[in-house]
This record gives C-alpha cells, sequence and structure tokens, in this order.
C-alpha cells in the first residue's frame, strides 16, 4: 500500500507557475537544462504533471510526469525524481488517482537506485520484468543518481 502522505511536503500538479522549479529541480538532478522536454511532457493531454515542495523552505523535493499507455491501460512515470523514495511513493500515489480505469504501472527502475527497486516490487507489488545495463555511470555525466526513481524509456536518457 502506498503512503498518500508525507509529512514534510506540500503536494501540488505541475502547472505555468510552478514549472520554472521543476525545470531548476530536473537539472540539479539530471546536470544540464532539460526545458523542452519538460515542457512538452507536461504539455501532452495524456500527461499529469505533479511536484513536491518542502513546508518549510519551499524547495523542490521531488516531481513526476505520468502518463497513460493504451497498451494493457498501464501508467508509466516519464520521469519521476525525488530526494527520497518516500517522497516518490507520495507522488506516485497521488497522481495514479487520476487515471481512472487504468490498472497497471510500468516502472523502468535502474539497479544504482535499490531503494526505487524496493518501492516497485514491495510497495507497488510489480514484477522484474528484465533487467539491462545502463551504459553510463555517475563520471559520465553529472546526475544525481540517488534522486532518479524512475527514468523511462531509460535508452533515451537524458533526453
Amino acid at each position: 500500500m502506498l503512503n498518500k502522505y508525507h509529512e514534510d511536503c506540500d503536494f501540488e500538479w505541475i502547472n505555468v507557475n510552478n514549472l520554472p522549479d521543476v525545470i531548476a529541480y530536473d537539472e540539479q538532478v539530471c546536470g544540464f537544462n532539460r526545458t523542452q522536454f519538460i515542457q512538452y511532457s507536461i504539455g501532452e493531454s495524456s500527461s499529469v504533471g505533479m511536484m513536491a515542495r518542502d513546508i518549510r523552505n519551499g524547495k523542490v523535493m521531488g516531481y513526476g510526469i505520468f502518463r497513460r499507455s493504451n497498451l494493457f491501460y498501464t501508467i508509466i512515470p516519464q520521469p519521476l525524481y525525488a530526494t527520497s523514495v518516500e517522497i516518490a511513493e507520495v507522488l506516485l500515489y497521488n497522481a495514479l488517482q487520476k487515471f481512472a480505469g487504468f490498472d497497471k504501472v510500468f516502472m523502468e527502475c535502474w539497479d544504482i537506485n535499490t531503494d526505487a527497486i524496493t518501492l516497485a516490487t514491495n510497495k507497488l507489488g510489480l514484477d522484474i520484468v528484465k533487467t539491462m545495463n545502463i551504459m553510463f555511470t555517475e563520471y559520465d555525466i553529472g546526475a544525481n543518481f540517488g534522486n532518479i526513481i524512475c527514468n523511462s524509456p531509460s535508452q533515451f536518457y537524458p533526453f
């Protein structure tokens, strides 16, 4: 069962007012600016975006863009980034409520983040379908891999 709340964060839908904060957080995680990618992803009719903000200082603590796929009525987080797996869990829970009739989730979690795999397998009850190596390390690109909970499709990371 996923948690609905996190005591240190407020959760809000991503919109034009908070989008610059999301873009800045994304750049901290990825190591470079992906403004166009995020704008286009949020703008897709099949997508919703949610962010977490620290209640004490207003700092962004995570975000996710969630897309529906007609393939087997599946929801795909693309991406799901958070400073903790607990925040990612609340983002997942609340965003998934927007998708009535969609009863499956597909997540690509990298084995470099074992907490993300635990969230997918233990909390969501997802099965590991396949594993594959990522073709770079934290030394190749300046990413904060601990904040990358789900990044799908990973073969296109970081784009």
